[in-house]
């Protein structure tokens, strides 16, 4: 990305549910990663409705505190690449814990995916190619 460029806003997209031990318990939780708007609307990704915190109290331990619960929308560094022409590929963060077969069935829910891949892979054909109207390079224009 060069720098000084806006992207513009992001919106969050859910991925799933995760369960993780946390405290010796096992915890269901939905996790998201901010993406951006103009390639979730691109790909067809939906807006994960917004779930808000909510304060709980801690049952373990003398003092008992109060703690905010929230969903997870922590981001490792693992990245997905889609694309809609099979040319230009948009890159396109997963956070931590979601399975790559998990990914894969949120792009084919979205139905305009041409192509994805991962990091270190080959691309995948998933879908029917189509015009990109995101990118701005001459590659996407030539698509037919």
């Amino acid at each position: 990305m060069a720098k000084g460029k806006a992207v513009g806003p992001r919106v969050t997209i859910e991925w799933g549910t995760v369960t993780r031990k946390q405290k010796g318990k096992k915890v269901t939780v939905k996790v998201t990663s901010r993406v951006v708007k103009s390639t979730a609307e691109l790909f067809g990704l939906k807006e994960s409705k917004a779930v808000a915190a909510k304060v709980v109290s801690t049952k373990s331990g003398k003092p008992i505190r109060k703690i905010i619960q929230a969903p997870s929308r922590a981001v490792s560094s693992r990245k997905m690449y889609a694309s809609v022409d099979g040319k230009v590929f948009h890159q396109i963060p997963l956070p931590a814990g979601v399975s790559l077969s998990k990914a894969f069935a949120v792009f084919q829910k979205g139905k305009k995916a041409h192509m994805i891949k991962f990091q270190g892979g080959t691309p995948k054909i998933i879908g029917v190619a189509s015009k990109d109207t995101k990118s701005k390079s001459k590659a996407a224009k030539a698509t037919k």
